[in-house]
Order: C-alpha cells, then sequence, then structure tokens
C-alpha cells in the first residue's frame, strides 16, 4: 500500500475538513480500504467533521450537538481501541 502525506499549511484552526488537500487525503485512504466494507475510521479532533466512525473532539459542545460521539483528550479516546482495529486515523489538531 502507498502512504501519502498531504498537508495544507494555511488551514491551521479551520473547518479542515472542508480543504481540498484533506478531502484528497480521505478519499485516497477510503479507497485503500475500498475492498473491506469493515473499515474503521477514528478522528481525534473531530470538530463539526463527519467522516469518521469513532469522532472526538476535546471540545463537549461538539457532542452535545451531535457532531462528534466522544469529548476527550485525544490520546485518551485512542486508548480503548485494540492495536490493528482502526483502519484508518485522520490526525488533524487545532494548532
Amino acid at each position: 500500500m502507498n502512504i501519502k502525506r498531504i498537508t495544507e499549511a494555511a488551514s491551521a484552526g479551520k473547518d479542515t475538513h472542508k480543504h481540498k488537500s484533506l478531502k484528497q487525503a480521505f478519499r485516497f485512504a477510503r479507497e485503500a480500504f475500498q475492498n473491506d466494507p469493515n473499515h474503521v475510521v477514528l478522528d481525534l479532533f473531530a470538530r463539526t467533521c463527519p467522516w469518521g466512525d469513532f469522532r472526538n473532539d476535546l471540545n463537549p459542545d461538539f457532542k452535545k450537538q451531535g457532531y462528534t460521539n466522544m469529548s476527550m483528550d485525544a490520546l485518551e479516546a485512542a486508548k480503548p481501541f485494540e492495536n490493528n482495529s482502526i483502519d484508518i486515523i485522520i490526525f488533524d489538531p487545532p494548532f
């Protein structure tokens, strides 16, 4: 499998899931797992991004509004998952 790193420096602090480069990266990742309909996506800094199966954000307002299903520190959010149980991790910290 080919691994890509796609960045967009001007996106810091914004809803980056709306940016072209992150859409491109996510499309690439989804295509890599297209033969496995059970792949799992974890977004540790989701904000309002709907792409993850498990969406986390430190701000509890996003959970209250239904955008995320977790509201905790990103490292704590990742701990319950067993090794090799996540296929795609969206890691887009807000800084």
